[in-house]
């Protein structure tokens, strides 16, 4: 926090050194003595960096009444940007968001290389315990999962040493396609998270099998359309579908269901290739009814096709956007 506060020459942001010595309860009552000595009334964004920390939010609201949110695993850059957004005045929820959207950066930034050619799939694991559960994990995947050990390997993670795991996820999505994470902790990146003991009960195994298996099928989509696209690279523009899929499907909290996925993935990359190419789509009926009702999910469409829209050059229709809202309240 002091870096940050020195960067912007203020001392805007609040830091408090936890050591791992210290009692999480210890930690939080310092806190709170804070809050309460300062007459601290307004939102507050906690940035941890993982542990119990994450659940000192919603002390404090119960505590005090003020409305918090909580990131976790934070790099100085998160601090940076949620300090620079907060002292321009933005609300507690467009701080967290902006700062959430560090991520999404970095991660475009860094998956470069998933354009043409063939890539590794890849299951993280992630453990703050030790080796010896990283390797109970591994070691339950690689039995219960049927995959390709050629086009998919289970990557276990241990962050003892609290090494920035948003890094050593950017740095492994140099070299792998991240399919999903198994952690004991939420990340801000839009991978599908499944927790520990889930995976250790084996209740969501099947669950895993499927995007194993969805990964496995996009791989094959690049080379079907390769013969239908007319203006776009077939394999490249299969990843960027699967990117914004895969985002989606996390906001709207669908089931991965292979056929239906593939289904509409197949759609979105005839739909970018014929925006690029100045064809027009089909019309949507009851355009200007259908998007007042369902305004939320418009917004939230439009601002996930903006990475799209930026790479390809294009603008998506309100038709092509209503479609798109349609298939994910139906398939809800």
């Amino acid at each position: 926090m002091n870096t940050v506060n020195q960067l912007l020459g203020e001392e805007y942001g609040i830091g408090f050194d936890v050591p791992l010595s210290e009692k999480p309860q210890d930690s939080l009552l310092r806190i709170k003595a804070y809050i309460q000595t300062h007459q601290i009334k307004a939102p507050i964004l906690f940035m941890v960096d993982m542990g119990s920390l994450n659940t000192f939010g919603n002390e404090i609201s119960k505590t005090f009444g003020i409305d918090t949110q909580t990131i976790q695993l934070v790099s100085t850059l998160h601090v940076l940007e949620a300090v620079r957004k907060a002292m321009l005045g933005y609300p507690l929820q467009a701080v967290y968001k902006e700062t959430l959207a560090v991520n999404l950066l970095i991660e475009e930034e860094l998956q470069e290389h998933s354009k043409k050619n063939s890539i590794k799939f890849a299951i993280v694991t992630i453990c703050t315990t030790g080796e010896g559960t990283a390797k109970v994990l591994k070691n339950i995947l690689t039995t219960e999962l049927n995959f390709d050990e050629e086009v998919l390997e289970i990557i276990a993670i241990n962050l003892i040493d609290k090494e920035d795991i948003y890094s050593r996820l950017a740095s492994l999505s140099k070299t792998y396609e991240i399919i999903c994470i198994v952690s004991p902790f939420h990340l801000a990146f839009q991978y599908p998270h499944f927790d520990l003991v889930e995976v250790i009960e084996k209740s969501k195994i099947q669950e895993i099998q499927q995007l194993v298996d969805l990964a496995e099928t996009y791989g094959k989509l690049g080379k079907t359309l390769a013969g239908q696209l007319k203006y776009v690279d077939s394999e490249e523009v299969v990843v960027d579908v699967k990117k914004l899929i895969t985002a989606l499907t996390i906001q709207f909290s669908i089931e991965s269901n292979l056929n239906v996925l593939i289904g509409f993935a197949f759609h979105l990359a005839c739909m970018i290739d014929r925006e690029f190419g100045g064809e027009k789509g089909t019309e949507f009926l009851d355009k200007e009814f259908f998007m007042r009702k369902h305004a939320d999910e418009i917004q939230l469409i439009q601002e996930a096709l903006r990475s799209i829209e930026y790479k390809y050059q294009i603008k998506i229709s309100e038709d092509e956007v209503c479609y798109m809202v349609s298939f994910f309240i139906n398939t809800h």
